[in-house]
C-alpha cells in the first residue's frame, strides 16, 4: 500500500479549492500577492558606507517611509 491509497479523494465541496476560495484571508493574500508581481524594483548602487548612509537618510525623509524611522530601539 503506497502513499497514494492512504489520501482522501478530492471532492469539489471539502478539497483543496473550496478552501482557498472561502476563506478570506487567503483570499486577501492572493490579491497581495498578485499586487507585488506588478511592481518594479528600482536599485541605486552606493559603495560608500557614508554616502549610502546618507543617500537612505535622505530618501526615507524625501519619501516619508512609514517602515524606515531610525529610531534607535
Amino acid at each position: 500500500m503506497g502513499y497514494k491509497d492512504k489520501l482522501k479523494p478530492y471532492s469539489k465541496e471539502k478539497g483543496h479549492r473550496a478552501f482557498f476560495r472561502s476563506s478570506k484571508g487567503l483570499r486577501e493574500l492572493r490579491k497581495a500577492a498578485d499586487h507585488v508581481k506588478t511592481l518594479a524594483v528600482r536599485y541605486v548602487e552606493v559603495s560608500d558606507s557614508v554616502q549610502q548612509a546618507l543617500l537612505e537618510m535622505y530618501v526615507a525623509i524625501t519619501l516619508r517611509t512609514k517602515h524606515n524611522d531610525f529610531d534607535n530601539h
